[in-house]
């Protein structure tokens, strides 16, 4: 219920880039169950190409945290962080990563270059829970879970599939839930 309702604020918040002229990403942070940062896409608004929603939410909280460890927080946010966004994730050390529609072309997680789940990178993994049509998708990253099999399992699963195996991989489970996109799209 609490990531339903973090989510619609992040399709609150992608409403308002889109009005502005960018792309409709909205992202928040949370830590307890309160929301601690908003971000609001505003690369185009701003000229400034580091301005997206989950970097502007990352900056936002750790000045209100007077922080750089974001352990205790949860990332919010309507599409798939980028790669650059997905750094900054681990960077800060965030522990739940909640996404929308995929990015298989510059995603953390969809993407070539998984830097949400890369072991190499030597800071820890976050929880990932993506939205997938009307399934929701849990990806429980742990150390020696194979990345590219979640993906394949991930991908091989019909996005109108309410009815997906909780069996497909030990690290991947599913969970019925509403679709972000067609609320953003239909308000």
């Amino acid at each position: 219920k609490l990531d339903e309702q973090m989510m619609s604020r992040c399709l609150e918040l992608a409403k308002i880039a889109a009005k502005n002229g960018d792309a409709a990403v909205g992202s928040i942070i949370v830590r307890n169950g309160e929301i601690i940062a908003e971000g609001i896409e505003s690369v185009r608004l701003e000229k400034d190409p580091t301005a997206h929603a989950e970097i502007k939410a990352v900056r936002f909280a750790c000045k209100k945290l007077h922080t750089l460890d974001l352990s205790d927080c949860v990332l919010y946010t309507n599409v798939e962080p980028c790669w650059m966004c997905s750094y900054a994730i681990r960077q800060t050390r965030i522990s739940r990563v909640v996404f929308g529609s995929r990015n298989k072309y510059i995603g953390g997680f969809s993407s070539r270059f998984q830097i949400l789940m890369d072991e190499n990178l030597m800071m820890p993994l976050p929880k990932l829970i993506g939205w997938i049509g009307d399934c929701r998708f849990r990806f429980f990253v742990h150390a020696g879970s194979s990345c590219a099999n979640i993906a394949r399992c991930c991908d091989s699963l019909p996005a109108q599939n309410k009815y997906a195996s909780r069996n497909s991989h030990p690290a991947f489970s599913a969970t019925l839930s509403f679709d972000p996109i067609s609320i953003l799209s239909t308000t």
